[in-house]
């Protein structure tokens, strides 16, 4: 039995998302999780360098996983692997610098930041869900401070074990989950039901 490297190690991942041949399964990922309309990503996607401009010569350079530009709007994409306090400011750090980069200090460019976590472990431990979008927000009234400026979370460790407990995956879901798989017999599985995970 063959076993095939995750889709979720940085260079498959990349690989898989910066393929031009793969670019309506991109473009589907991103409609489908922050509602932007399909035909629009589509359009419009633009790969950008993922080195982040440093500050100041001393600066650490912060390089993310993918960048991508949709007109004036930003989408960082991350895939992560393990969990840890570093992980998660590093990556709150990609996004506070790439939305920092559209202001100049006189003039701040009307557009919304996205960054697209998909984790291999339990973010939120209380949610029920797949897919988390996390936002600024008084606690205490639920109001949101800015809306432009969005986040997301992506439950793969979630979507797999729904998979091997053998209950009914939505096509989102199974679009995500050929990221995570390595076992071949388990890809044969998937793939066969869906031509656009067979291309991925």
């Amino acid at each position: 039995m063959t076993n095939w490297i995750p889709g979720t190690y940085d260079k498959i991942f990349k690989s898989i998302l910066t393929d031009p041949k793969l670019k309506d399964y991109l473009s589907y990922l991103i409609s489908e999780i922050t509602e932007l309309e399909y035909d629009y990503v589509y359009k419009n996607i633009e790969i950008r360098n993922n080195e982040l401009s440093a500050s100041h010569k001393k600066s650490k350079q912060y390089k993310t996983d993918l960048l991508i530009n949709i007109e004036a709007n930003k989408i960082d994409i991350e895939a992560n692997r393990k969990y840890s306090k570093g992980l998660i400011i590093k990556n709150n750090k990609y996004q506070h610098k790439i939305s920092s980069d559209d202001y100049s200090g006189k003039e701040y460019i009307d557009n919304y930041v996205y960054q697209i976590n998909f984790n291999e472990f339990n973010r939120f431990k209380k949610s029920k869900e797949v897919l988390d979008k996390v936002m600024l927000v008084n606690i205490e009234t639920g109001e949101i401070e800015e809306e432009m400026y969005q986040k997301y979370h992506i439950n793969l460790a979630k979507i797999k074990n729904k998979y091997y407990n053998k209950e009914e995956l939505s096509l989102f879901e199974k679009r995500c989950l050929i990221l995570t798989l390595k076992d071949e017999s388990d890809i044969k599985n998937i793939i066969k039901e869906d031509e656009m995970i067979e291309r991925v």
